[in-house]
């Protein structure tokens, strides 16, 4: 079963059914597995592949694209420190 890790974002939260929006919040990691053979006419896996498909695959956009998120997590985890929470990226510098 092919795995996969996401970031929710703010316009892709917007996105997704009114049950998924009130579970997920901005910036959460997602873990989604998916079935080998999809079941036809899935919602899930179209709206997938449009995100999959309206990806960047220019090199310059992909490294800003990582360091955006690399920003998020350093900022996710500057407020946890000062909250005194737990830092939910501790391998980013």
């Amino acid at each position: 079963m092919p795995h996969y890790t996401a970031v929710v974002t703010d316009d892709r939260l917007l996105e997704l059914p009114r049950p998924a929006r009130e579970r997920l919040k901005p910036g959460q990691v997602i873990d989604i597995d998916m079935p080998d053979e999809p079941a036809e006419n899935d919602p899930t896996l179209s709206w997938l592949q449009a995100r999959i498909a309206s990806a960047p695959t220019d090199q310059e956009q992909v490294r800003e694209a990582e360091e955006d998120l690399r920003d998020l997590m350093r900022n996710m985890n500057a407020n946890r420190k000062v909250t005194g929470e737990r830092i939910p990226f501790p391998d980013v510098k």
